[in-house]
């Protein structure tokens, strides 16, 4: 991960306000690694320094995540004003650090580059925000507030709830969290309604996230964290073709001994028409990427 110590700062004319993001992080990931180490990323960023600029991005092009503070100015009322500009600072010093000259069309969704042809896609929270630039359709989500079982019940599908319900709280608490931010990724690569989006049954995930959490915490202590973890898609894509020819999706999905006599209908989600192969969360930064 590369940190930038500069402290970036742009006048905005129009609203007559100064805006500053900071502590601002740039990494990359791939369809190989979760996170790439140094000496991947230095590789992989020269080469998209040659090619972003002539053409689109290969295949192997990395996914660029951008993650940074940002501070509200003093008397400044509007607040979606100042988390736009915070977002699109953090495009501009992504841009500068991979010294791509480009500019964004956000004319309509999905937001992408003009030259390059990257698709670029953002978030924030009261104080923090985050983008994903793509060469394909990504959606990235960064949530810091608790999501409640209580907001869960009122919007989850009922295969889900099911599932959770045998969970204890922590552990229940965690997955929730991820979910929510994995259905906010595919809403915005969708372009679907919160309400729809939240609906979408992805209870064939809770399997392998009860094993992320075992894994990620040492006998229950939340500070062994691992710091990020990766969910490939691919082999749930024939097992969402299969489950919808069979209109159920076996219990063998799932390994976690309190699961393993769920039967779980997947009628409402055909993952194989959605041109994304991995789920890339980022424990440290709160953060998930679906790509």
């Amino acid at each position: 991960m590369i940190l930038i110590g500069l402290f970036f700062c742009i006048l905005f004319h129009e609203s007559k306000l100064t805006m500053s993001i900071d502590n601002i992080k740039f990494y990359s990931i791939n369809d190989t690694d979760a996170m790439c180490d140094g000496i991947a990323k230095t590789t992989r960023l020269e080469s998209l320094k040659s090619k972003s600029i002539i053409a689109r991005p290969t295949k192997f092009s990395p996914v660029w995540v951008a993650v940074s503070d940002y501070y509200l100015p003093v008397n400044e009322s509007s607040f979606c004003a100042v988390q736009s500009h915070s977002v699109r600072l953090l495009l501009q010093a992504l841009l500068e650090h991979l010294h791509i000259k480009d500019r964004l069309v956000e004319t309509k969704f999905p937001y992408h580059l003009a030259m390059t042809g990257y698709f670029v896609c953002f978030s924030h929270t009261s104080d923090r925000c985050a983008l994903v630039m793509s060469p394909k359709n990504a959606g990235i989500d960064i949530e810091v507030r608790e999501v409640t079982w209580q907001v869960v019940k009122r919007f989850f599908h009922k295969n889900e709830l099911a599932l959770l319900d045998f969970l204890e709280f922590g552990q229940r608490q965690w997955i929730c969290q991820q979910l929510w931010k994995i259905k906010e990724c595919l809403i915005k690569i969708n372009q679907s309604t919160l309400t729809v989006g939240m609906g979408v049954d992805l209870s064939f995930l809770i399997a392998e996230l009860v094993d992320d959490f075992v894994s990620s915490f040492n006998k229950g202590s939340f500070d062994k964290k691992i710091a990020h973890m990766s969910i490939d898609l691919k082999k749930y894509k024939t097992l969402s073709d299969n489950s919808l020819k069979n209109h159920t999706l076996n219990s063998h999905a799932l390994k976690n001994n309190s699961l393993k006599s769920s039967i779980l209908n997947n009628k409402t989600f055909n993952l194989s028409k959605i041109n994304i192969n991995k789920i890339f969360i980022d424990n440290l930064n709160q953060l998930v990427v679906v790509y």
